[in-house]
């Protein structure tokens, strides 16, 4: 039981009017502020739960976006990547692995047609650095998992010559970019007997689930997103 507010007769709790003077009553502040954060915390769910779908069709159609760019020898490139990362998820053992890893270098030459060269490739910004001797370190992700990149270092990168060097137009336009940034590019992949083009991974697992190939970029461009 409570008190009328008004009068002061006592009334059951449930009770909407005092059943002795008809004033109508007021949930109490604790009953109030118990509903008040219940609809607060629905209010945020629903709003988190739109928000979190936005993203994720957002996400999508960056991505879709970036493969309907992509030239067929880089959607045949990154397939063949892709492909050999789920069979090796599933591989029982390393020789299963080796076999997988010579499958995909067969694949990826295909691809290629024979050559190192390629243009007109899409991708995203992932690394923009600097070695000690202030010479340029790039990396572009392919897709998920799938990058290409310089060496970032000189010991690796004798030989090779992926570093991008200072005061060239390449390294003026790609100094200006930042991560995330979407790009058109081309150049030459460094060569490799086990995996056709060259690939820094250490280890056997390594080169199948995040394989890193080499690049020596000759141009790269910005391209507007979402058009």
């Amino acid at each position: 039981m409570t008190k009328c507010k008004k009068c002061s007769e006592e009334i059951g709790k449930k009770d909407k009017a005092c059943p002795g003077c008809g004033s109508k009553q007021k949930p109490g502040v604790l009953k109030q502020a118990f509903f008040g954060l219940a609809g607060a915390i629905v209010l945020i769910t629903v709003i988190s739960a739109i928000t979190e779908g936005g993203d994720g069709d957002s996400a999508n159609s960056a991505q879709a976006d970036r493969e309907a760019r992509m030239p067929e020898s880089q959607l045949q490139f990154v397939g063949a990547a892709q492909q050999a990362r789920q069979s090796a998820s599933e591989a029982s053992n390393d020789m299963a692995k080796g076999g997988i890893r010579v499958d995909r270098a067969a694949q990826i030459c295909q691809a290629l047609a024979g050559n190192a060269g390629i243009q007109g490739w899409v991708g995203e910004v992932t690394k923009i650095d600097s070695n000690s001797d202030g010479k340029g370190v790039l990396s572009i992700s392919l897709a998920e998992n799938v990058t290409v990149t310089t060496w970032n270092n000189a010991l690796s990168d004798i030989g090779s010559g992926t570093l991008i060097e200072p005061n060239t137009d390449l390294f003026n336009t790609v100094s200006a970019m930042t991560r995330g940034d979407l790009v058109e590019f081309g150049g030459q992949f460094t060569q490799s007997d086990v995996d056709c083009v060259g690939e820094q991974s250490l280890t056997l697992d390594g080169s199948l689930t995040d394989p890193e190939y080499t690049m020596v970029f000759e141009n790269v461009r910005p391209l507007p997103t979402g058009s």
